[in-house]
């Protein structure tokens, strides 16, 4: 079949769009861009697909082009109109990867639905084939995805105007241009489908929305080779413009007001409705900024509104071919740059006076001659500033001086690196020797090079130092001679000095102590207890004594030092150290500790039984009394044993006492064995024997009875040779109760024991 006309004039569209297309891809790096070239391409293979339709004879071509049309309606085109206008209009919250999800939500959708038509005829209910015109043309009759798909997109398009629409209203001029492009490119395609869908057809079920395409990509095209779409970014531009700090005010070549920033209009209380009015009228409060308005070319003044000053000028604005289109006036308050200025205009004055005032000298030198000093200066040297102004700086530098202060001041004078402080002496004008501390630095002065100096007279520090040295020199020879431990130490616990005592007492070379910290001598045990010490001195700024702790020998050995320390500070007052003196003490800690030892051996000996080693009855009942106060306060348990020997006086009346001295002994020992940490055992007199058993119930401590009870009865004596005999005992078992007396505990244990040996002795004995 011959192509048709209208086939024909369908390429033109999809030429038009394909051409855009093809230019946008090459500003794709632009923002914006992506979205152009996907809108241009869906509207070139719309308009393509429509026109193969058209001239397609067969019903399945027909269809098969139907289906490539709307993947590119319904993907790329009618999305892509609102996402153009939703970067154009810098909605940036939307250009997500999931706002971008959301919005190809429906029309996806809806391309499923079209391409499985066939599966349930919701898209199109019928389509058939109509032969009667000059060309076959498809009959569909619209199903309910048909009208779905149809309401979305043609939804999407106009959201899309009303956004451009609203960005036209309240962007700046500058960018009317850009935005009125894309209007028009997003109007013509929303007129032709408003009109096919309301039946309106002027051409039949000719479509007149694919011709509408090429409006589209002509006025696309024209927004981004002559207005600069995708390089300006028109919209960022407007926000660049309404977020200014700075007033800007842009007028035509007829001096009327047609936009302003909202800083303008904040710092001017220009009302809305000024906009669009001749300056002198919207402006008529500012007669100056009225004059700059009418000024020729460009112009600038500072113009004062109430407490505020503005810096205001004025510069043409011209369009792409240099053309003066109107002009910018631009307002910066500059009201603290002025405060600025009147405050260094007080600042220099007061800095004069200061400097009469001041007792540090201050004096210029510029070509090797004073050219300033103030009345500290001329009472340092002596020289009147009249006499000064003609000296060279170096004249009443003293001989052994002169040289390198010359050397030096001419190297500051040139701008050099040099030396910035020196102490040195100076001769006053009536001979008098002083020495002055001089500090310098490099500075410009009518633009050119300068030196500038303070100088201090230290003729008094000098000679304090000189009676410091003499003073260090007595002290040194005081810390030598001493027989105690003289030490410095830095904040960090690194020894700065420690006198010869150290390697006197310890062992160690003063060379290999300096530099290491205190860590590397003191014992680990009694590191906490120096560290303490030490912060004490920080916290408290105070001296601090009386610490005792052990320092290594060279030997390997420990010696007991006490140290006392007073903290030093900088000029600041912060504590940077220690000084302190460490005495030797170890023969007085021998001593201490053989008393210590004496002392608990008295202890023991008043506490613990001679022969059995376990502790006596005596200390048996503080222990109780201590157990069962615990007991009360937590809750806890408590067993008490009582063990009393089984015909023990028929041992010591046959063979005597010793033999019973050492079957008590035995006993003790094994009593001893089967006793955890926490529990304790006594000998409560002549036979009997208790055993207190902490956080224990009656059935474990029955369990201890018997373990001891067995044991003891395995034992044998021999109280003669060849002569073998063994004993047993008995062993009453009772469990603390609540509240209960200490003297009825310990007479319910003993009741117990009574009861074993009714029993037949030989036996543990408790309460059921």
């Amino acid at each position: 079949m011959k192509p048709n006309i209208f086939g024909l004039i369908l390429l033109v569209p999809a030429l038009v769009c394909a051409g855009v297309a093809l230019c946008t891809w090459g500003r794709r790096s632009m923002p914006g861009a992506r979205i152009l070239l996907f809108l241009m391409s869906g509207t070139s293979v719309a308009a393509f697909a429509y026109g193969m339709e058209i001239m397609s004879s067969g019903l399945p071509d027909k269809l098969l082009w139907v289906q490539i049309r709307y993947l590119g309606t319904t993907c790329l085109v009618s999305p892509m109109y609102l996402l153009l206008a939703l970067w154009h209009t810098n909605r940036q919250r939307w250009l997500t990867t999931r706002g971008v999800a959301v919005l190809f939500v429906l029309p996806v959708f809806s391309l499923v639905g079209v391409l499985t038509n066939d599966l349930h005829h919701l898209h199109y209910a019928a389509i058939g084939l109509d032969l009667g015109g000059p060309f076959p043309m498809l009959t569909k009759a619209a199903g309910p995805l048909y009208w779905f798909y149809s309401i979305h997109a043609f939804f999407y398009m106009v959201l899309a105007l009303g956004m451009l629409w609203q960005a036209y209203l309240r962007a700046p001029l500058l960018v009317h241009r850009q935005t009125t492009m894309l209007i028009v490119g997003t109007a013509v395609p929303v007129a032709a489908a408003a009109l096919y869908l309301g039946g309106i057809r002027p051409f039949g079920e000719l479509n007149i929305l694919p011709f509408a395409y090429t409006f589209s990509g002509l006025a696309f095209a024209w927004a981004i080779l002559r207005w600069q779409l995708l390089d300006l970014g028109p919209m960022a531009h407007g926000r660049i413009f309404e977020s200014m700090t700075d007033g800007v005010l842009v007028l035509n070549n007829q001096h009327g007001l047609v936009d302003a920033n909202p800083a303008a209009r904040r710092l001017l209380g220009l009302a809305t409705e000024s906009i669009g009015q001749p300056a002198h009228q919207a402006l008529a409060d500012i007669p100056a900024l009225v004059r700059l308005a009418r000024a020729q070319g460009d112009a600038r003044q500072q113009i004062e509104l109430g407490e505020h000053t503005f810096d205001a000028s004025r510069m043409p604005l011209l369009d792409n071919r240099d053309r003066v289109t109107g002009h910018l006036i631009s307002l910066r308050d500059i009201t603290d740059s002025k405060r600025i200025e009147e405050a260094l205009r007080e600042n220099e004055e007061k800095f004069r006076v200061l400097a009469d005032s001041t007792p540090t000298a201050i004096m210029l030198y510029q070509d090797d001659r004073w050219i300033y000093a103030n009345r500290a200066a001329t009472a340092i040297c002596g020289y009147s500033a009249d006499e000064l102004l003609g000296m060279y700086f170096w004249d009443f530098v003293h001989p052994d001086f002169r040289q390198a202060i010359q050397r030096e001041g001419r190297k500051r004078q040139y701008g050099e690196e040099t030396t910035n402080r020196h102490s040195f002496k100076i001769i006053a004008k009536d001979g008098a020797v002083k020495w002055v501390d001089l500090s310098g630095a490099s500075t410009m002065l009518q633009g050119r090079l300068a030196g500038i100096v303070t100088v201090q007279d230290i003729t008094d520090r000098k000679r304090a130092e000189k009676a410091l040295r003499k003073s260090e020199e007595k002290f040194r020879l005081l810390v030598e001679n001493s027989h105690d431990i003289i030490y410095s130490l830095t904040a960090a616990g690194v020894f700065v000095f420690v006198s010869p005592a150290w390697t006197t007492l310890l062992g160690h070379p003063a060379t290999e102590v300096v530099g290491q910290s205190y860590e590397s001598f003191v014992h680990p045990e009694d590191l906490p207890r120096f560290g303490a010490f030490l912060r004490s001195v920080i916290e408290t700024g105070q001296r601090q004594k009386g610490v005792e702790y052990r320092v290594r020998h060279a030997d390997g050995t420990w010696h007991w030092h006490a140290s006392s320390a007073v903290p030093f500070q900088d000029e600041t007052g912060a504590i940077t150290g220690f000084y302190g003196i460490a005495r030797d003490i170890t023969e007085r800690k021998r001593a201490e500790d053989a008393l210590k030892e004496s002392e608990n051996r008295y202890r023991e000996l008043s506490i613990v039984d001679d022969l059995t080693r376990l502790y006596n009855s005596r200390h048996f009942y503080n222990a109780l009394k201590m157990e069962l106060d615990r007991v009360e306060r937590y809750g806890q348990t408590l067993t008490l044993l009582l063990l009393d020997l089984d015909n023990f006086k028929q041992i010591n009346d046959t063979y005597g006492h010793i033999m019973g001295d050492q079957v008590l002994s035995q006993f003790g020992k094994i009593i001893k064995r089967h006793l955890r940490q926490t529990d304790s055992a006594y000998r409560y007199g002549g036979e009997e024997f208790t055993v207190l058993l902490p956080m224990t119930t009656s059935a474990n401590g029955i369990l201890t009875a018997e373990r001891i009870r067995t044991e003891f009865a395995k034992a044998t004596f021999s109280p003669a040779p060849g002569k073998h005999v063994s004993m047993t005992v008995s062993i009453g078992v009772a469990q603390y109760r609540p509240h209960e007396e200490m003297n009825a505990f310990v007479h319910r244990a003993d009741q117990l024991m009574y009861q074993a040996k009714k029993n037949g002795k030989d036996q543990v004995c408790a309460e059921t």
